[in-house]
């Protein structure tokens, strides 16, 4: 960690400095990467979590929906479920509820964990 801190300034990425701040402070942190289909926040989202496990950082990486058993099976309705005419509102209410259980499950837990 001294090392670290030492060549704050010098570092380039956002990913080192986040890196320094957490191993400083002790710090739990929940990061987003918001995007459409197809915008890389699946390939972002695992070269962060690379880096930071290389430099001792635990993190948790989940998606939504999904990453919890209730959170997959809503995914398989609403993405793959054919013939069923889903109403807008009926869509955000699975949505919401696949969120709140993976903040229940594995969000809060983790945070309190200390964990990013």
């Amino acid at each position: 960690m001294a090392e670290f801190v030492q060549n704050y300034w010098r570092l380039r990425t956002t990913s080192d400095k986040l890196a320094i701040r957490y191993l400083e402070h002790s710090m739990s942190l929940f990061i987003t990467f918001e995007g459409g289909e197809g915008s890389g926040k699946s390939l972002q989202t695992r070269a962060l979590q690379r880096k930071l496990n290389r430099l001792g950082i635990p993190v948790v990486l989940v998606h939504e929906p999904g990453s919890t058993p209730l959170g997959e099976r809503l995914t398989r309705l609403l993405k793959w479920a054919q013939n069923t005419n889903i109403s807008p509102l009926t869509e955000v209410i699975l949505f919401n509820t696949s969120r709140a259980q993976l903040l229940d499950e594995i969000v809060r837990p983790a945070l309190k964990a200390g964990k990013i």
